[in-house]
Parts: structure tokens; sequence; C-alpha cells
């Protein structure tokens, strides 16, 4: 496990899926990252790449030929190589190698850099095609669960979600498969825009919300002051989601979705997918604020 410190908080890395582990407030005494309790999930913070969600019928075509992907990728199950640390910085890689060109035909590197500052941890994706001739096409995204409640005062309902600016989008329904239904579907916002929690809230799947216009999303309680600002300014689509009856919330910003039911598995069509040009790199930064 690598940790990143300052004197107001603690973040914990695992290299096997550069996944974020645990970032407790020394001022607080909180933990707010979702331990991963198998009883319920047993991630906290998995990376969602080459693919966010799921595929039609578990595979996609490429230049003529098929190739299979589970749910959300195979980089949350592969370890990374550390490349570079400090007590408030450190970067992992991620290279194509012969199993993962078998499920995705393209030579590629990620970098995963986490960066302490304050109260703040700031993780960028840095996506690398390290092929000279063809484009690659990928998806990415993050999707780290936070604890609900935060402290013993609260509870679960006492919590909301907040768009920055301001909004209340519909979700796309999700079916047992994990695809998207073309068709939208109300979300009980308040009229002041929030959106608060309650386990029923998560029955049917993930609330899935395309092509948004936000700054950030915060995470707050009725009750006390604590909670959870996660800037995500690169990234066009998000998802909430939270295990049947479970006490977190995932927050989860994307670049890429899951396909659409009527979807003609070609991976260069997919919606939401990203392009990179030979010998090109790309970038995408989210942040998360703890208070």
């Amino acid at each position: 496990m690598i940790s990143l410190e300052n004197d107001i908080v603690i973040a914990k890395i695992d290299p096997h899926g550069a996944e974020l582990k645990s970032l407790f407030h020394r001022g607080t005494d909180n933990e707010y990252m979702w331990q991963g309790n198998p009883v319920h999930w047993n991630r906290s913070s998995p990376i969602l790449f080459p693919i966010v969600g799921s595929l039609k019928e578990g595979y996609y075509t490429y230049a003529g030929q098929n190739f299979a992907l589970p749910r959300h990728g195979f980089a949350r199950d592969q370890r990374f190589e550390v490349l570079a640390k400090s007590s408030r910085h450190v970067e992992f890689k991620l290279g194509y190698n012969e199993e993962t060109l078998s499920v995705f035909p393209f030579k590629f590197s990620l970098h995963v850099l986490y960066e302490l500052d304050g109260d703040t941890v700031t993780i960028n994706y840095r996506i690398c095609n390290e092929n000279t001739e063809e484009a690659i096409f990928f998806s990415i995204g993050g999707h780290p669960a936070f604890n609900v409640p935060l402290t013993g005062s609260s509870g679960y309902n006492d919590y909301y979600i907040e768009f920055e600016p301001r909004s209340r989008p519909e979700r796309h329904m999700l079916t047992k498969d994990g695809l998207l239904e073309p068709s939208t579907s109300g979300v009980p916002w308040t009229g002041e825009g929030r959106l608060y929690l309650s386990n029923d809230l998560f029955y049917k799947d993930a609330l899935v919300f395309k092509d948004i216009k936000c700054d950030a999303v915060v995470l707050r309680s009725v009750k006390d002051n604590r909670g959870v600002k996660l800037t995500m300014k690169d990234f066009n689509h998000f998802g909430l989601w939270a295990a049947p009856d479970a006490p977190f919330v995932c927050l989860e910003p994307w670049n890429g979705i899951s396909d659409f039911v009527d979807h003609n598995n070609a991976i260069s069509e997919k919606l939401g997918i990203n392009s990179l040009e030979p010998d090109k790199m790309v970038s995408y930064a989210f942040a998360i604020k703890i208070f």
C-alpha cells in the first residue's frame, strides 16, 4: 500500500488496480472511503478502463474481429508499476502486454497520478497511444465509494447530492445486462436541486446521467458539516451507485458509457468512445475534497 500524507489527510493507494483505498481526515478523525467490505462490495475506487459500463452481448467488434471484455474493463484487476513517489505524489503505470492485447488490440500506456494538496486529492489519468500507425479507441472513468453516513450523528437518508452548477437531469435506465435504454426517467430532485439518498434509490441499479454540464458534484448531510466535493470538469457523463442497502455511495465521473440496447457492437461507433491518434497522449483529471 502506498501512503501519501500531509497535516490534514492521509491517502492510501493499492498498486493492484492503482486503487484509492483510504482518505482519512486527521482533523475530523474520519475515514471517508468505503473500505471494501465484501458483504456489500469488495472494492473502494476501481479505475474503469478501457471501457466504462457493459458491452452489448459482452463483446465489441474491431477490424473484423470480436473481442470480449467484462463490465468496466480490466485495469481494476491489473497490478500497476510505481514510477515515482514522494510524500504527496505518486505515479502508477499500466502498459499493454500479451494478455491485454488478446482482449484490447491496442498498444497503450495508462498513467495514474495521485497528488495530495491540503484536504484534496487530485487523480489524473493519462492515456498514451504507443502505436505509430493507428488510433486507439477507449473509455475511462472513476468509481470512488464514500462512507455514508460519515458520522454517528447522521443517517443514510440525511445525505444528499447536488450538481454544480445546479441542475436536475433525468437518468437513463439500465437493463438487467447493464445496457442503456434510449428513454429517460425522472429523478426525485427537490426544488432546491437536491437528490436525497435512500436505499431504494439504487434498487434498479445505477443512476446514469449522460452528457451532463457539470463542474462538480457535492455529497452533504443536513445534520452535520461532513461531506465530499468531487470536481470533474474533464468528464462528460456521471454515475451514481450503491450496492443494495449498503452504507456507501459511489460518485463516478466517466468519459465513456455503457452500450445502448440498439448498438451495433462496433467500438469505433460506440457512444462516448474516445479516439487517440498515434503517438499522442490525452489527460483527464478529477479531484476529491473532503470536509
